[in-house]
């Protein structure tokens, strides 16, 4: 088993910690095993904004009530093992293309999936609670390109490429 560090966006963050988000994706260059950051059985441990003062370590996240002026947070980047508090076991790693994501999958990877309005097939168009009104069928893809393509500008990773992903699955692990 290996031990590595990962970084998730606050918002991704919220799903892991709440219980709800249990899959992320990454491009990968071809459909290859040798092209595989993680494997079943890694234990990552999440890298999120910290501090350390009067001998404690403090996360950012979770903590919205110490952000004041004067507080030094430090960057995820900077973060050091003995500060992380959350882990994730890698239990599935499944090489794809993107497109081929399911409703459950969607799901597990923290969209929440209602009916779209042309009634062809559920859609994930709220994201923790926020409606994307400009989103209208999963089905289509629309709602979950939207996700992908926000944190993947390059053209050959947005959705409409249709990349080639891996799909780790997770459990969260309790220290």
């Amino acid at each position: 088993m290996r031990e590595l560090p990962i970084s998730f966006s606050q918002e991704e963050l919220h799903g892991i910690f709440d219980g709800t988000r249990t899959q992320f994706r990454y491009v990968i260059d071809a459909p290859n095993e040798s092209h595989l950051q993680y494997q079943v059985g890694d234990m990552l441990w999440i890298r999120e904004r910290w501090m350390y003062t009067d001998g404690a370590y403090i996360h950012r996240f979770g903590n919205d009530d110490l952000d004041t002026p004067g507080m030094k947070w430090r960057s995820p980047a900077d973060m050091v093992r003995a500060a992380a508090r959350l882990f994730l076991k890698v239990t599935d790693v499944r090489i794809q293309r993107l497109q081929d994501i399911t409703p459950q999958e969607a799901i597990a990877e923290g969209s929440y999936l209602i009916k779209c309005s042309c009634n062809r097939r559920n859609a994930g168009i709220t994201i923790r609670g926020k409606l994307h009104p400009q989103q209208v069928c999963y089905k289509c893809g629309i709602e979950i390109s939207h996700l992908w393509d926000g944190h993947h500008e390059r053209a050959e990773h947005t959705w409409d490429a249709n990349p080639w992903v891996a799909a780790n699955t997770f459990q969260k692990i309790e220290p």
